[in-house]
């Protein structure tokens, strides 16, 4: 590849301040990070980018160069670059950095660390700023690297909070969508002892809301041996309330099982779970 005019070779032995911008060139390799140290290995970089890939690779990694790489510093840091101005324009023009006012500074911080000015202006002539606006995603987790939320998983757990907070004798009230068939997991949720339908209200402010097909009372009847739970759907709002069969809390208990291990759930028709709150 053609070496810019912006590096300048330099041999591994080199003094170097830390916060020097170095990149290695050879052996199939494009690197580059911020100088913080020696040790017998080789240099210790931090923010260290893949340049042939446009990856972000760690946070801090050892360089120990080989025979074919060449060694390069930037002729300018960031700070001191005649050029910064411009490459701060590309920058700050970057839709994502809008859409994060609460990363701009840190984002300008390590870009103006870990990226030459000359370097960022080149990208935008050659039409490389991946390599620039891809690593700042790694980086920070944002755009199309941002971590995806389980929502599922966060309504499973939400809902095991509330049985594991239960002591013998409490009771909650829950709401739950049994799909027909087995391909669909269940879903439950509980606010409490509040009533089934404030129950709902609750839930439809979540981000994983669902319509409820059931709804009953759950008491915490031992903790001795594993923790043992009386289950009904005896919900007047989402039910039959007292004329809830044994068969449909046993759909319930089948539905919990599915979702919760290390629990013993017991199905019990009407509103038999049922504590001394009113919960309808």
């Amino acid at each position: 590849m053609d070496i810019p005019g912006f590096l300048v070779k330099i041999s591994p032995e080199e003094p170097l301040e830390p916060g020097t911008l170095l990149r290695r060139i050879g052996s199939g390799k494009d690197q580059q990070g911020i100088f913080s140290g020696r040790v017998a290995g080789g240099l210790v970089l931090r923010e260290v980018i893949d340049l042939r890939t446009g990856e972000y690779i760690a946070s801090e990694g050892l360089l120990s160069p080989e025979t074919d790489d060449a060694l390069y510093r930037y002729s300018h840091s960031f700070a001191s670059s005649p050029v910064r101005s411009m490459a701060l324009e590309v920058l700050t023009g970057w839709s994502l950095l809008r859409k994060h006012p609460d990363l701009r500074d840190r984002i300008i911080y390590f870009t103006a660390a870990a990226y030459s000015a000359e370097q960022i202006l080149e990208m935008k002539k050659t039409d490389t700023l991946y390599k620039l606006f891809v690593p700042i995603q790694q980086r920070f987790g944002i755009g199309k690297y941002a971590e995806k939320v389980d929502l599922r998983k966060s309504m499973r757990d939400a809902f095991r909070e509330c049985l594991e907070g239960l002591h013998p004798g409490d009771h909650l009230t829950y709401i739950a969508n049994l799909p027909e068939g087995a391909i669909k997991p269940p879903s439950f949720f509980s606010a409490g002892t509040k009533p089934h339908q404030e129950t709902h209200w609750v839930l439809q402010s979540l981000p994983f809301s669902f319509n409820p097909t059931h709804g009953g009372h759950i008491k915490l009847a031992s903790d001795r041996g594993g923790r043992t739970f009386i289950v009904d759907a005896g919900s007047n709002y989402v039910g039959r309330g007292n004329k809830t069969s044994l068969i449909t809390a046993s759909a319930v208990v089948d539905g919990l099982y599915r979702l919760y291990e290390g629990y013993y759930f017991i199905p019990v028709e009407g509103r038999g779970a049922f504590g001394t709150e009113q919960s309808y």
